[in-house]
């Protein structure tokens, strides 16, 4: 009897720390582009041909600076809520059949 009770006991504990551990990576808001943030975007039409792709590693190193720039352009966020798309979503949710306050939150 006490073997049991020590092999469910073992048994339970390993499941409970087994629920506890998680490798799941969590974002908050702060970790997301918001505006007025930018990024800087560059193009580039030849140079990827001298790269071996099949290197790559953990704690691989990438030098990019064999690449030739054609363009770059600065790319701004704009706020999903100034962008115009909200009113026709949220009119297009309702004649759907979907309740306001539903739409209004998604």
């Amino acid at each position: 009897m006490k073997l049991n009770m020590k092999k469910y006991i073992i048994g339970i504990s390993l499941l409970l720390l087994a629920y506890n551990l998680d490798a799941q990576i969590s974002y908050t808001a702060a970790d997301y582009i918001s505006a007025p943030d930018s990024i800087v975007v560059s193009r580039c039409i030849t140079g990827l041909g001298t790269f071996d792709f099949s290197l790559t590693s953990a704690n691989y190193s990438w030098n990019y600076s064999t690449l030739s720039i054609t363009d770059q352009r600065k790319k701004f966020h704009h706020d999903p809520d100034n962008a115009g798309y909200r009113n026709g979503y949220i009119a297009n949710c309702i004649l759907s059949g979907k309740l306001p306050s539903f739409c209004n939150s998604q």
